[in-house]
């Protein structure tokens, strides 16, 4: 009766902790003293999921919360209070009121962990020495103070060659001053230098190298100047003239880490921003089906970084997939995906298992099979040829584990077992080749083996759905069966079986 209640009043009593997954996969990316924290949906089918990402300061016990019920995978900390210290970060999905348990970040220190950028060139040669070239460093901007406030020494390491000769590179290193003189360089020759941040130890932060700054060595006093911003006037110059001669995919950069994700044959794509200010940016993901020139549109102007493509047309052949970045009528180029077999790459699932041992013989189990739903299509439709590998044990001995192979009926005698003895036993789809997918196994299903042809009273099953779990891409339903023992007579005993939609028993 008390489970019963518990069913009817919605799981009340039940910490909505244990019902939401966490978010996977969350780490923190910093960029000048920034802090980025990036996460991933939970393998599920919830939709309309939010998350809420706090940070902590260092040494305080209080958190502080900055993106709050975002349906988008990273929260943007923006300037944080310091740049000293380890910071805590923290996101969690919320859903109709219900709340997973916190997935936090191991301590992230902005001074070790953050990727300095480049700083500004500028080359100079008039008034230097015969051949020499004048490098001018301006630091890169952090979002907290400045790189000599953070940093108690700041070096540089510089990098030179002649612009004809690649392979022939000169450095200097633990430069601790911004303007450094190069000699003796050849006169009248270009030549091209990089130059890249270094923090020493106890931080021990290399930075990005700047691009590429050349200038010609003189054979006089006569000026020449070259700087990493020499682009800029030229850039300049074409944003006044509203774009018309650039290609809007040079100027937007593509999504990051693009890639196929398939449980059962759906299909869904994740990527990531590219590390960029840049802000609204949209998204539009496309597939196109085996030997077709065609692709098709799925999630148009999304903000999210995956997209679910649902049910495709068939689960032969390969799809490509690609993502481009939209704002403001420009898009980046598209990033795509390498051809994709669904029949080779999806995951397969664990398929439901059902342990019998009423009209069996002696001390035997009989495992019912019953094979995973995909999205298109059944198992058997889409490949030829279907085995399960099963393996089973004495609940009290899991590391003496009995093994059969590539069996191909989904109705096993398992014999001879010690009789009277509890079993578990799990099992795995196996696809052999081509395709060559081996899926996941069940849960564990235990049985009692008898010492008779009578039943035992039970039916032991290993659900791909727990009516406690969310973690599964599937519905939250299932059906599961309640032994009560009435304590005034013992000997007595009801079975019920329900069915659970949405916490409530039908």
């Amino acid at each position: 009766m008390a489970f019963y209640l518990l069913i009817t009043l919605g799981f009340r009593f039940i910490s909505a902790e244990s019902l939401l997954p966490q978010p996977q996969n969350v780490e923190v990316v910093s960029y000048n003293m920034d802090a980025i924290v990036k996460w991933e949906a939970p393998l599920t089918s919830l939709k309309n999921l939010t998350y809420t990402a706090e940070y902590r300061m260092p040494s305080t016990a209080s958190f502080y919360t900055v993106c709050k019920a975002t349906k988008e995978h990273r929260c943007d900390f923006g300037k944080l209070p310091s740049c000293h210290g380890n910071y805590q970060f923290r996101v969690r999905i919320e859903l109709e009121g219900n709340t997973s348990s916190w997935a936090e970040t191991p301590n992230f220190s902005l001074k070790k962990g953050t990727v300095i950028g480049p700083p500004n060139v500028t080359l100079v040669t008039k008034g230097g020495a015969l051949g020499a070239v004048e490098v001018n460093i301006q630091n890169p901007v952090l979002k907290i103070s400045s790189l000599k406030e953070a940093y108690s020494k700041v070096e540089y390491n510089i990098r030179y060659w002649k612009k004809t000769d690649k392979k022939d590179v000169s450095e200097r290193e633990m430069v601790t001053e911004q303007r450094v003189r190069l000699k003796p360089l050849e006169p009248n020759t270009r030549y091209c230098v990089q130059v890249q941040v270094y923090i020493p130890m106890p931080h021990n932060n290399t930075g990005q190298y700047s691009k590429a700054a050349c200038v010609m060595s003189t054979t006089n006093n006569t000026a020449t100047v070259a700087s990493t911003m020499n682009n800029v006037m030229a850039f300049y110059l074409l944003i006044t003239l509203g774009f018309r001669f650039i290609s809007a995919e040079s100027l937007l950069p593509q999504p990051q880490n693009v890639e196929v994700v398939s449980y059962n044959m759906d299909a869904i794509v994740k990527w990531e921003a590219p590390l960029t200010s840049l802000k609204n940016l949209t998204y539009t993901a496309e597939y196109r089906m085996p030997s077709t020139a065609s692709f098709y549109t799925v999630c148009k102007a999304t903000k999210e970084h995956r997209c679910d493509f649902g049910k495709l047309p068939s689960c032969h052949g390969n799809y490509q997939f690609r993502v481009r970045i939209e704002l403001e009528g420009n898009n980046s180029s598209w990033a795509e995906t390498p051809n994709f077999s669904l029949k080779k790459g999806t995951v397969i699932g664990p398929p439901n298992v059902t342990l019998v041992t009423k009209g069996v013989a002696l001390g035997a189990v009989e495992v019912n099979i019953q094979n995973p739903v995909l999205k298109i299509s059944s198992l058997k439709e889409a490949y030829s040829k279907v085995e399960y590998n099963i393996r089973y044990w004495k609940k009290t001995d899991k590391k003496d584990v009995s093994e059969r192979e590539m069996v191909t009926e989904q109705r096993v005698r398992l014999k001879p077992l010690e009789p009277n003895t509890r079993y578990c036993v799990q099992v795995q789809v196996y696809i052999p080749m081509p395709h060559n997918n081996t899926g996941q196994y069940s849960k564990a299903a235990c049985v009692m083996s008898t010492t008779n042809n009578t039943a035992t009273g039970e039916l032991s099953t290993s659900s791909t759905t727990s009516p406690f779990s969310l973690t599964h891409p599937s519905p939250l339903s299932s059906t599961f069966f309640i032994i009560i023992k009435d304590p005034t007579h013992p000997s007595t005993s009801c079975s019920h079986s329900y069915r659970l939609v949405d916490g409530i028993r039908a």
